[in-house]
């Protein structure tokens, strides 16, 4: 087996481009450093540098080696962060993103469950579009991720289906349509209409259902939070189309009116996100093991991912 001091002194080497600087940074000798990279060579059977004057280079059997072992120190550094994160989970930090669907109606619910466990752990969470909230996994910026529309898919995340959002045509109570129960999509043209700023992807959703057939209400009034949506539309005679999680408790009281669209259902999945180039840490899990008795799911597809995707620690 290969020795671990070696391939990191190897490392080394090839990071500072120099037996001489490598010896310096890690305080040895650099008749001590030659030799590590010779007993290296040997038991692999090949040489892993080409010296010379200007300092050494890597041979093609080096850079594999290289990118194997940046993986193995990797890991241990992420190993010793784990175990730490264990010790210490109830005083820990967990970052999550969330389209503004999942971040107002999901997961308040769902970190004060989860705050019950761990009352001392701090939980903070950033509301973005659905690719910001992959990007922002990809920066280390953020732990997991719950989105609902489009973000640009990579080998780097995986992903899996949580639910549903159901979406419905919505109306306030004293609206003519209040005691109806669907409507054809093309009975909202020129209706007055409420909708999210163009800046929103859910704005970019809903044009792209009026463009298919043609329609085109008449928007007076756009915003950013389906809560103001929701309160404008409440308060009026106009209508919009918002998730029935946002709407569910004033409809139950009568302050609104939930109508199905007769040509086709409206339903966008909501996704959990997370790396897959590295463990998920002790904080995420402990957080998506909360989650297992609502989505049994992520226990299976979380946990068992393949390891060569995805070394994750299982939940």
């Amino acid at each position: 087996m290969l020795n671990l001091h070696k391939l990191n002194i190897f490392a080394t080497i090839a990071e500072t481009g120099s037996f001489t600087a490598a010896a310096d940074q890690l305080y040895l000798t650099q008749s001590a450093v030659s030799q590590h990279v010779r007993d290296l060579e040997a038991q692999l059977g090949t040489e892993l540098f080409v010296r010379g004057r200007g300092g050494a280079t890597l041979t093609p059997a080096g850079e594999t080696l290289l990118d194997y072992v940046k993986r193995v120190l990797w890991l241990l550094a992420e190993a010793e962060s784990a175990v730490t994160d264990v010790t210490h989970l109830g005083e820990g930090q967990l970052n999550l993103g969330a389209t503004s669907t999942a971040a107002v109606y999901l997961l308040p619910q769902w970190v004060r469950n989860f705050r019950r466990q761990y009352p001392s752990l701090r939980v903070s969470l950033q509301t973005e579009s659905a690719d910001a909230i992959a990007q922002a996994l990809l920066a280390d910026q953020i732990d997991l991720g719950f989105v609902e529309g489009e973000w640009a898919p990579t080998p780097r995340l995986h992903h899996l289906p949580l639910q549903d959002s159901e979406l419905h045509v919505v109306v306030g109570g004293d609206h003519p349509w209040r005691r109806r129960e669907s409507l054809s999509v093309r009975e909202l043209d020129k209706q007055l209409f409420i909708t999210y700023s163009p800046r929103n992807p859910a704005r970019a959703w809903t044009d792209e259902i009026f463009g298919r057939y043609d329609v085109s209400p008449m928007i007076v009034a756009e915003f950013d939070d389906p809560e103001a949506i929701k309160l404008a539309v409440m308060e009026g005679m106009e209508a919009s189309i918002l998730p029935c999680c946002a709407v569910r408790r004033e409809a139950d009281e009568g302050r609104m009116h939930l109508l199905s669209i007769e040509e086709q259902p409206l339903r966008r999945p909501i996704e959990l996100l997370w790396r897959a180039d590295r463990p998920i840490k002790a904080t995420a899990r402990a957080f998506l093991s909360s989650l297992v008795g609502q989505y049994p799911r992520i226990l299976d597809d979380v946990g068992n991912k393949p390891r060569s995707q995805s070394p994750l620690y299982s939940l």
